[in-house]
């Protein structure tokens, strides 16, 4: 019997997430959406509401065990989910405030990977696959003083993304760190486009072997090599 294709969103808002959602869901993605605003039940649209804060990793779990018990294993994963606001002394940050930020950019992104890749061995054996993708942006190649606890997370959750597409590419999984930029390499910024991120994300779930993990990618042409 072949798995069922299911899209588990952590950090669900009304740009990326949303049209995400909706794209997956026209492909016959089963749906499931999580993040703090969120109550427990389906949307109008026919999705799983699962409410979770991912300043606290536990709720990475809570979140899949959701999910599985709905739909079945998650077959994409994507977290979409950050914290670090600019502060004109990054230094200055409290260290708790530090950990939290971490906790959301670095550690509960980490525990979904494990979540996710505790079930490829129920995937593959039904003929499916797991892709997980992680909202990046350039944090992780450029460096702004102001934005240190943000950039610290991207550069961490970059690197073991690699990681994991160098070990599993062979296995059943691939990962990915989606960066939007301009045509000429310069950061989206506030300008992150939705419905990009959302076909991009598609194109990456498609694609039948591991591609470049540091995904830099322009509306309307995919990847493209900046480095």
């Amino acid at each position: 019997m072949s798995v069922p294709q299911v899209l588990l969103i952590l950090g669900h808002g009304g740009n990326i997430g949303a049209a995400t959602a909706k794209l997956f869901a026209a492909q016959n993605f089963k749906v499931a959406i999580a993040s703090r605003s969120l109550k427990a039940g389906t949307s109008e649209e026919g999705y799983l509401t699962i409410p979770a804060d991912f300043s606290q990793p536990a709720s990475v779990k809570d979140a899949f065990a959701a999910t599985r018990e709905a739909f079945g294993t998650p077959t994409v994963v994507l977290y979409n989910c950050s914290s670090g606001n600019p502060v004109p002394d990054p230094f200055s940050i409290a260290v708790e405030d530090f950990a939290s930020h971490l906790a959301v950019n670095v550690t509960s992104p980490f525990a979904a990977a494990q979540e996710a890749l505790s079930g490829l061995e129920t995937l593959t054996s039904g003929g499916r696959d797991l892709t997980f993708l992680y909202t990046g942006n350039a944090l992780n190649r450029m460096i702004i003083p102001s934005l240190l606890a943000g950039g610290a997370g991207k550069s961490a959750t970059a690197h073991w993304i690699q990681i994991g597409a160098q070990l599993y590419k062979d296995k059943g999984a691939k990962f990915y760190y989606v960066d939007e930029r301009t045509a000429d390499g310069g950061v989206a910024g506030s300008n992150l486009d939705g419905p990009a991120h959302a076909e991009e994300f598609l194109r990456l779930v498609e694609g039948m072997v591991q591609e470049e993990p540091l995904d830099t990618f322009v509306k309307g042409k995919g990847y493209v090599k900046f480095y």
